[in-house]
């Protein structure tokens, strides 16, 4: 249930790193893809079903136990929701509540991902934001300089919104 701690040599990939760590007679790996601080594994057990492994991860450069990886599987309802689609359509059937849940949950991520609004658009947030400056605002005008995504509010000032591409919103215009 916790953390396990260990080396991971520089440039070696995700694929080949868990390939290793994960080498058993019981189950193979079928694919991988990490994106965002978690690696997801469709993994064909003995009995011949794919689930999805979550592995979360992090990386300590300046350590001898640069890498920390923590795992559990989809019937155990984790947290992260950004799985590829390629992953999700290798899975097995499941009757699992927890597993068909968060099969759900990423859906709806890969969904909201797809709908990304890019520079001109308009769209509005299904909740409220509030700034530091006081400013109350919904919907906002997206801007950007190429590394950056600014937001222009009905004040017409420009304000960065943190994460926001994992918020609710709708495209306006």
């Amino acid at each position: 249930m916790g953390w396990t701690s260990l080396y991971k040599p520089e440039g070696q990939s995700m694929r080949d790193f868990f390939t290793h760590e994960f080498r058993s007679a019981n189950h193979e790996i079928v694919d991988i893809a990490s994106l965002l601080g978690a690696t997801y594994i469709a993994m064909k057990y003995a009995d011949g079903h794919i689930g999805a492994v979550i592995v979360l991860t992090r990386h300590s450069p300046k350590e001898d136990y640069n890498f920390s990886f923590k795992t559990m599987d989809e019937s155990m309802g984790p947290y992260e929701t950004n799985c590829p689609d390629r992953i999700l359509r290798l899975l097995s059937p499941t009757t699992d509540r927890y597993a068909l849940q968060w099969r759900e949950r990423c859906y709806e991520a890969i969904k909201r991902r797809s709908n990304v609004a890019k520079v001109g658009d308009t769209i509005q947030f299904a909740e409220s934001i509030t700034f530091t400056d006081g400013h109350t605002d919904n919907t906002f005008k997206v801007m950007g300089d190429g590394r950056r995504t600014y937001f222009v509010a009905s004040n017409h000032k420009m304000y960065r919104i943190t994460n926001w591409k994992q918020k609710d919103y709708t495209l306006i215009a």
